[in-house]
Formats: C-alpha cells, structure tokens, sequence
C-alpha cells in the first residue's frame, strides 16, 4: 500500500511528500485548486526515507531506501542530479548547511594553498562561475556519514547540478554481541550545528548511533 513517508516545506510555499512506492510530490502549501504534481520522476521499486529543504532556495534533498539520494528543484518540479549508492544502505538523515558569504571566501582562499583537491575543486566552482556552494550532509544504515559540495545555481534555467563528495566518515561499528535484529533497527541522524560566530565560524556536523 503507498503511503507518505517524507515531507518538507521548500522556500515556505511548496510541500514535497515522499511515499512509500518512490514518488516525490510537490503542491502549493496555502492550498487551492491545483493539484499535486510529481516533483521528479518516481523510482519504483523504492521507499522516500527522508526529505530536507535548503533553507532560502527551491532545492530539496531526498533520500531512498536503496541508499540513492536525489536533489530536485521543488518549484520548476525537475531533478537536478541523483547520487547512485551514495550509501549502501538505505539514508536515514539528510541536512543542508551553505556558509556566509565572507566564511566562503575565506575558506576558498585557504583551500588554494591546500592539498585537498577535492576541496579546491569545489571553492573553484564556487568563486569562479557566479555559482555559491552548500554542503549536504548524508547518514545511511550503513553508519557512514558523507558530505557533498553542491553548486547552487543563479541561474533558475539550469537542469542538474553535480554534487562532490569532500569528506566521509564512519561511526564506530556495534558492539560485540549487539543481535542482528538490533543492528536491523539502527539509526544514524546528522545535522549540521549553527557556527558560534555565522559570518566567521564555520559550522560542525554531528551524528550518533541510535539501535
């Protein structure tokens, strides 16, 4: 039986559910005559696990049972890029996080000097096409949590944006002894925690295991 799953408010005018069959809708949320719309196109075969909105934009993270994860534009209704296997298990937490405007500077400017070029790839992007950057955490059953720099378009015509993953890590493994059934009901939240100072600190990302 389908069933809601998921659901956000984007940009605080469209609400986006996720069902249980794999489709993402999207409808005015004050209500009225139209009706809902599919927000991109439905994967079957799969449960929407999680949906998160990035605050002040039409972009909406969504996160399957098979470890896929999808960023749409909720409001021209279009799939901007899908992460295959971004986990190997299904996702379980989602959260955006984009840095200030100085804190971006500031930051490209050490990453010119750093080794990491993933990193420098990304600030590239960032100060050189008109483009700013945000950051979306994942965590997975699979008890890995990754970070993915993603280009957010000025320019509203743009079809697909392609995320890169910067950093990953793994939470320490069960403890001996933990039965499978209890390791089956394990939970990996993420969120990202507001920096002290916005404009100069940068934020932290914490995640737990919960079975």
């Amino acid at each position: 039986r389908d069933g809601a799953t998921a659901v956000c408010c984007v940009a605080g005018r469209t609400i986006v559910t996720g069902s249980s069959s794999g489709q993402v809708l999207a409808w005015p949320h004050m209500g009225g005559t139209q009706e809902a719309e599919p927000a991109c196109a439905a994967r079957r075969g799969t449960s929407v696990t999680v949906l998160r909105a990035l605050n002040g934009t039409a972009l909406a993270a969504v996160g399957y049972d098979d470890g896929h994860v999808c960023v749409l534009d909720a409001e021209r209704r279009v799939a901007l890029c899908t992460v295959q296997k971004a986990h190997s298990a299904d996702i379980q937490g989602l959260d955006w996080y984009q840095p200030s405007p100085l804190l971006r500077a500031s930051g490209c400017a050490q990453s010119e000097r750093a080794a990491d070029g993933a990193e420098a790839s990304a600030c590239s992007s960032d100060s050189g096409g008109g483009d700013s950057i945000a950051y979306l955490a994942t965590s997975a059953r699979d008890r890995r949590v990754c970070v993915w720099a993603v280009p957010i378009a000025n320019d509203v015509s743009r079809t697909a944006v392609v995320p890169t993953k910067i950093a990953e890590r793994s939470l320490p493994p069960a403890q001996k002894g933990t039965a499978a059934a209890q390791r089956s009901r394990t939970w990996v939240p993420v969120c990202w925690l507001p920096p002290s100072q916005p404009a100069t600190t940068d934020a932290d990302l914490s995640s737990s295991s919960i079975s």
